[in-house]
């Protein structure tokens, strides 16, 4: 995902301006994260700028609003905890949650720093969503294909149709 500052085309081509603004931006992620995963009262963009090495202005150059901050961070944790494979049926779901398990064990330090209240909350509604949604496509039953019947009570009851509702008006 592009950046306000990425979309604005440049006069010249830079790799090496690419990859310092990269740089920057992972620099900003990681102090959010880790300011979040302190779960102080006192957490603030200047207090990430600072962790950061960078402005207050570049912070906001890379990420202008809080929900571009909570995209953002949200997206970080999810790249470094590693979305697990999805499960395709309900019986994947016990290995699903024992992979998802050993991933948050692994990097103690990003799942606490979702646990936090304020900010962190919508960080961590925003990952859990995507874990639910891969849950819910695993159990949830395959839709019928169109003109396809489950039983015979539904066949004649589409043959009827239009007539079965002049019926009962």
């Amino acid at each position: 995902m592009k950046t306000a500052a990425a979309r604005r085309k440049r006069a010249y081509d830079s790799p090496l301006r690419d990859e310092q603004a990269a740089g920057t931006r992972e620099r900003i992620l990681a102090a959010l994260a880790a300011q979040l995963g302190e779960a102080r009262d006192d957490f603030s963009i200047p207090n990430v700028a600072a962790r950061a090495g960078v402005s207050l202005r570049t912070v906001y150059h890379h990420f202008p609003n809080r929900d571009s901050q909570v995209r953002a961070v949200a997206d970080w944790i999810e790249q470094r905890l590693g979305a697990a494979d999805e499960p395709e049926s309900p019986d994947q779901l016990p290995e699903y949650a024992a992979r998802m398990y050993e991933r948050f064990r692994g990097n103690e330090s990003l799942v606490r720093a979702q646990l936090a209240p304020g900010i962190a909350e919508h960080v961590r509604a925003r990952r859990r969503s995507g874990r639910i949604a891969a849950i819910e496509r695993c159990v949830r039953p395959p839709r019928p294909v169109p003109g396809q019947f489950t039983s015979r009570s539904q066949a004649r009851t589409s043959t009827l149709g239009p007539r079965v509702t002049r019926w009962r008006r």
